[in-house]
């Protein structure tokens, strides 16, 4: 075992899970943001831990089950810390954000995303650091463990949902980038499949083949997760949370999340929601 947090920017947070944490969620163990000197490096093994490390600039490279990895801006990383590991940057000022993380179907879905990928780690990803910016400001503020749990998930499927090796997998990830760009607007499948120039009913079949479900169900649950995010991170009442999420109406949308969360926006809201006050300290 080696270690070396030789840093010019340093944050580690630890997080010590609740029980119910424990028995229900992915849940964080430490959060951070590193940005590396020319001499650090992490050489370990027997943690009872799994990592997700987002690379915001530089380059470093992850040595791990007899491979070698080229961890680049904007790839993802994710492995599991009982198996020796080693990593370091391998150019000055390496940039990384990270989530040392356990808990729910997280072993089965590293094997199933490290299967697929052939890879332990995921390059031409989407955008997540915000993902996990948004880790670090709750567990900073020692609140939110389901919103935590929530993104860790949204991060482990979004692995898959960019995974990229066929011309099929390009069809529905295009798909996946036009419900991003327009989830508040009126979506339908003929929209979606004339999008990625397919017939409506290939793509609806090529689409739950890939996605494990319907078009119409992808987008009432991506809709959903923002909408969640709104209601915790924003003052925005529930009239306009529908309106930016795509909604019809208020009523459709309360019924939706009452559906799938169990509770109402606003019993949601009171549960989960971050002081935006506190987030700035």
């Amino acid at each position: 075992m080696y270690f070396n947090e030789s840093c010019y920017k340093k944050d580690n947070l630890p997080h010590l899970p609740s029980s119910i944490a424990k028995d229900l969620y992915y849940y964080v163990q430490w959060t951070g943001h590193f940005v590396c000197k020319e001499d650090f490096r992490i050489q370990r093994a027997g943690w009872q831990s799994y990592l997700l490390l987002y690379t915001v600039s530089g380059e470093g490279r992850l040595v791990y089950e007899g491979a070698q990895y080229e961890l680049k801006k904007g790839s993802i990383m994710l492995i599991d810390c009982k198996s020796l590991h080693e990593y370091y940057p391998t150019k000055n000022n390496w940039e990384f954000k990270y989530i040392h993380f356990e808990g729910g179907e997280v072993a089965k879905y590293y094997t199933y995303i490290t299967k697929l990928c052939d890879s332990a780690v995921i390059y031409e990803m989407w955008d997540f650091e915000h993902c996990f910016d948004t880790v670090y400001e709750y567990v900073k503020a020692s609140v939110g463990e389901e919103r935590c749990s929530d993104i860790i998930y949204s991060i482990l499927t979004g692995l898959i949902y960019n995974h990229n090796k066929s011309e099929d997998k390009n069809e529905v990830k295009d798909s996946l980038y036009y419900i991003s760009k327009n989830y508040a607007g009126n979506i339908t499948v003929e929209a979606l499949a004339a999008a990625v120039h397919l017939t409506r009913s290939y793509f609806s079949t090529l689409f739950k083949d890939h996605m494990g479900m319907s078009p119409g169900e992808y987008i009432l649950r991506y809709r959903l997760r923002i909408a969640k995010q709104m209601l915790c991170d924003t003052e925005y009442s529930v009239e306009r949370i529908t309106e930016e999420c795509g909604f019809s109406s208020a009523t459709t949308f309360i019924r939706a999340f009452k559906r799938h969360e169990h509770i109402t926006p606003v019993q949601y809201r009171k549960k989960n929601r971050i002081n935006l006050s506190a987030r700035m300290l």
